[in-house]
């Protein structure tokens, strides 16, 4: 009972809904009738010359075990509807690819979402390419007021221009500048605190 209770109530729905039914072994009307149209003339004059002439009362069961006889595959034993313990399992079944497919999509959603980050993150540093002296020189002018927040400003900076050196194989010519920059404000601790928090150590 735990068991089903935990099987979401739509997909026993959906498991239900693919069960066979319990088949009465009679033909459709459908099956009838083109098994009716496809008789050659001369049998279905005979079928309405017996039907008339017959002194059978029942000549609806006469016509069916005849059809019976031309389709009996259609007579095979009913299947039967599956049981509950089948049906769990088909839910069970149904659940698990559903999961499949929801952890398919979130997959796929995150590496779109990567992708689009670090190309945009890419795009960034090809503009901070495109004028270093002038980023070096702001990250100077953000020191200079000395506000916790625009430290954090010029440590963002230094992040971007030390991912862009290590992008161009620049990294050497990077680390120099950064060590001049640490010895220029080594009595700024708040500054150095935040440097060394964000991976620019010595």
């Amino acid at each position: 009972m735990a068991e089903f209770l935990r099987i979401d109530p739509d997909l026993i729905t959906a498991a239900a809904a693919g069960s066979a039914p319990v088949a009465s072994g009679e033909p459709t009307a459908a099956q009838l009738r083109t098994w009716v149209v496809g008789l050659p003339a001369r049998d279905k004059d005979a079928i309405l010359t017996d039907l008339i002439t017959s002194g059978d009362s029942h000549p609806r069961s006469r016509l069916l075990r005849r059809y019976r006889d031309a389709h009996p595959a259609d007579a095979s034993t009913p299947t039967a509807a599956r049981t509950a313990g089948e049906l769990l399992a088909t839910a069970a079944d149904l659940r698990a690819e559903r999961e499949r497919l929801d952890a398919e999509r979130r997959e796929r959603d995150r590496v779109r979402r990567e992708r689009s980050a670090a190309a945009a993150r890419q795009r960034h540093l090809d503009t901070l390419a495109s004028d270093q002296p002038a980023a070096w020189q702001r990250v100077d002018e953000l020191i200079a007021t000395k506000k916790p927040r625009e430290y954090d400003s010029a440590v963002q900076l230094l992040v971007d221009l030390r991912d862009l050196a290590e992008r161009d194989g620049d990294s050497g010519l990077f680390q120099q500048r950064l060590a001049e920059l640490r010895a220029v404000h080594a009595r700024k601790p708040s500054l150095l605190e935040r440097l060394n928090l964000a991976g620019l150590g010595t």
